[in-house]
């Protein structure tokens, strides 16, 4: 029984991880301003040059 919640546990990290790394590879290849979560109502004329 140990073994099998073991053996689900490590699963589920597992599958967490895949997720969360293909979200973010999803995103970087989007660019900087369209994987920003606040990109529709942002200004990239106010931000600093080195954020544009």
């Amino acid at each position: 029984m140990t073994l099998l919640l073991n053996l689900i546990l490590i699963a589920l990290i597992v599958c967490y991880v895949v997720f969360v790394t293909t979200r973010y590879i999803k995103k970087s290849k989007q660019g900087q301003c369209s994987a920003c979560e606040v990109n529709k109502s942002c200004s990239t004329k106010q931000l600093p040059k080195h954020l544009q």
